[in-house]
């Protein structure tokens, strides 16, 4: 999964914990860009919600949640604007969580069927 270690940390580290990331190391652990990002940002409101003293964009395990979203339901074939919308929703970590789900009883299921198979 993208971004794992850095959900790894937070879930370590627990809400409220005030760590973040820069864009380039969240566009990194996704295997996005940081023009994505920034378009992202631009197009459909998923900004991060903290910046440096300096202007630069931080990451918090909040938003590094929506970005997970976000991706998950990309990977899934669920348009751009659409999984934006959702990230941005409580209810998108439950469509992404529903879709992971899915994916799993498909796989399931396809490895049943490739076990009940004779051999030919």
């Amino acid at each position: 999964m993208l971004g794992h270690d850095l959900l790894a940390t937070c879930r370590a580290l627990g809400p409220g914990s005030g760590v973040s990331w820069s864009i380039g190391e969240c566009a990194k652990a996704f295997g996005l860009s940081t023009a994505t990002l920034r378009a992202w940002e631009t197009r459909y409101g998923l900004e991060p919600r903290d910046r440096s003293a300096g202007g630069h964009r931080r990451y918090t395990c909040e938003d590094l949640e929506k970005l997970r979203v976000m991706t998950s339901l990309m990977n899934r074939g669920v348009p751009a604007r659409e999984a934006a919308a959702l990230a941005l929703e409580s209810r998108g970590v439950l469509a992404a969580e529903r879709l992971d789900e899915a994916d799993l009883l498909t796989r399931e299921h396809q490895d049943a069927g490739s076990m009940a198979r004779p051999a030919s």
